[in-house]
């Protein structure tokens, strides 16, 4: 049997949202590691060049793009750049999304400019940026691996923050649909879908995450976010070869809880011994 290791030497690696460290940036760290060139693509200047320099002290690879991208004539220049000075792209790794703590209302409270700022960083980019990488991938003929971000949210019911649930099962879909139409062409598509995680982010809005997974998952912890990075590393490689069109949920076991009520409400009605 083969020695069993991720090796991305040579390999052009596109991280949408690779800044804040967040899981993007976690992502980008781990595939650098693994020898890949990194292409760190965030809003701004500032959150690209903490990345580029992250990478750059680790004395690998790195080329800073900032797009915002909500912005889809901003978004139609990521491969064009990436083409003309790298030459291809190998891999991409979509982790940006999420939603804003306005944007959790009820469906009768929520606004067309929620519902179209929600569905534009949780799905519309994620299409153009798989399409324009895909083109790419089939002109060299290399194939290639590409790694969209959904959420548990997309599990089943997402109440009060409905369109980031629909929006994140849309990128199941759609990246089911990749994996189909791109296979001939070596291409694998699959989808992450963390649970609630350790973020800075949810850090610094102090949110109770300790608490409620103790009560919600099975694990009774967040999920970290080098632990998202770590099954996105995987689907990348080749150690996911045969591996296309899948969902893997990194939840801390979420989406297995039973639907009756937590293991402690169950328990309690257990007969007495």
């Amino acid at each position: 049997m083969e020695e069993l290791t991720i090796d991305f030497t040579n390999k052009i690696a596109l991280v949408c949202g690779a800044g804040a460290g967040g899981i993007g940036t976690a992502t980008a760290k781990a595939l650098a590691l693994a020898g890949a060139h990194i292409v760190a693509v965030d809003r701004t200047d500032e959150l690209v060049a903490e990345t580029v320099l992250m990478i750059e002290a680790m004395s690998r690879k790195v080329t800073g793009i900032t797009v915002n991208l909500c912005n889809p004539p901003e978004v139609a220049t990521i491969i064009p750049i990436i083409e003309k000075e790298l030459g291809r792209v190998d891999l991409v790794a979509n982790i940006a999304g999420g939603t804003q703590q306005g944007q959790w209302l009820p469906l009768e409270q929520t606004s067309d400019e929620i519902y179209d700022s929600v569905f534009s960083l949780n799905l519309d980019y994620v299409f153009r940026v798989c399409r324009d990488a895909a083109q790419l991938m089939i002109k060299s003929g290399k194939g290639g691996s590409i790694v969209n971000i959904a959420s548990v949210s997309a599990y089943a019911s997402a109440p009060f923050h409905g369109p980031y649930g629909a929006a994140k099962r849309a990128v199941e879909a759609l990246t089911q649909t990749m994996a189909v139409e791109w296979g001939r062409y070596g291409i694998r598509a699959n989808t992450v879908m963390p649970g609630a995680i350790r973020t800075p982010r949810a850090v610094k809005t102090g949110a109770p995450l300790d608490a409620r997974q103790k009560e919600w998952a099975p694990l009774q912890r967040p999920v970290e976010k080098e632990e998202i990075a770590k099954a996105v590393v995987f689907f990348l490689s080749d150690m996911a070869s045969a591996i296309t069109g899948q969902t893997l949920a990194v939840d801390c076991g979420m989406t297995s809880r039973c639907a009756l009520g937590g293991i402690d409400y169950l328990e309690a009605k257990l007969p007495k011994q």
